[in-house]
């Protein structure tokens, strides 16, 4: 009888953990992001984006602006891609949907996994996984 409870309790404590992690990733990626760099291809080059804000909310939507103009917006979601050994911390990737675009395409990888890094508190960079593709980075705001 002692057995099932405990394994109970521990798959609880297991579960409220994993999801605690997604949660503090969540509170760290919402807020607005300014691009401040961009690049891709075989051979690194700056990608010409045609927006400058990225504005992420707790909901699960985000935003994207050029010059005060809503040009795209959606709900993203957040996946676990695992323990990064090299990192030393949990890994993540973001998949932005591309529900509405205001007639005009915005450059940027919709509705694919990026990969997500920190590079500090207030510098992110969402990159797509393959080892030619396209990086953008944001800043905080």
């Amino acid at each position: 009888m002692k057995t099932p409870t405990f394994l109970l309790l521990l798959l609880v404590l297991i579960v409220s953990i994993l999801s605690c992690q997604k949660m503090e990733f969540q509170n760290d990626l919402t807020g607005t992001w300014k691009i401040i760099w961009t690049s891709g291809g075989m051979v690194p080059q700056t990608i010409q984006t045609n927006f400058s804000l990225l504005q992420i909310k707790k909901n699960n939507h985000y935003f994207i602006y050029s010059n005060d103009t809503l040009k795209a917006s959606g709900d993203y979601s957040i996946f676990k891609a695992g323990y990064n050994p090299y990192l030393k911390k949990q890994t993540f990737e973001v998949q932005f949907n591309n529900g509405i675009d205001q007639g005009l395409q915005v450059i940027f990888p919709f509705n694919e996994k990026l990969s997500t890094e920190f590079i500090s508190n207030d510098t992110l960079v969402f990159s797509q996984t393959c080892p030619d593709c396209s990086q953008f980075a944001f800043a905080k705001l």
